[in-house]
């Protein structure tokens, strides 16, 4: 069964198959003003990266668009979403790494949160491979540091400093 659901102002207009994520896009809607796009999906590496309870790495410089800027929402709070607790997860950020589920990604129109999650896959994707190349041949992975990573991020408009 499909849910059609019209926001406010014209905000948003959802066709989904799973009422939980209106209630999870509702609540970004509601407490983050500045969002007009939020997009989620059960990927294929969104969901392993999502079943690893592990933070994303900054591993390349594309990595730190989402410097201090994906959080983790635990699968309890994806399937009971209530605004208090999405805002406080998502504070000011460019998505949630939702436990167990997949990705969500949000910004200021609904083509930038499409192409926010689309790199958000390709990022989670690509640190799964890098993770696999290198325990299978021993060794470590190499980072961005803190600082890089910030001043990285710094040209983007929805940077987090």
């Amino acid at each position: 069964m499909l849910f059609p659901v019209l926001e406010k102002h014209f905000r948003a207009c959802l066709i989904v198959d799973d009422p939980t994520f209106v209630a999870l896009h509702l609540a970004i809607y509601a407490s983050r003003p500045d969002i007009n796009g939020v997009t989620s999906g059960h990927t294929p590496y969104g969901r392993v990266f999502a079943s690893r309870g592990e933070p994303l790495k900054m591993l390349w410089q594309d990595s730190c668009t989402f410097y201090n800027a994906v959080h983790d929402l635990s699968f309890e709070d994806t399937m009971k979403p209530t605004k208090e607790k999405v805002s406080a997860t998502l504070k000011d950020g460019k998505g949630l790494i939702l436990r167990n589920r997949g990705l969500l990604t949000c910004a200021a129109t609904i083509e930038g949160a499409v192409a926010t999650f689309i790199r958000l896959e390709n990022l989670c994707g690509g640190q799964i491979a890098a993770e696999a190349a290198v325990k299978g041949r021993g060794g470590a992975l190499t980072f961005v540091g803190d600082e890089e990573a910030r001043v990285s991020n710094y040209g983007d408009p929805l940077a987090h400093r």
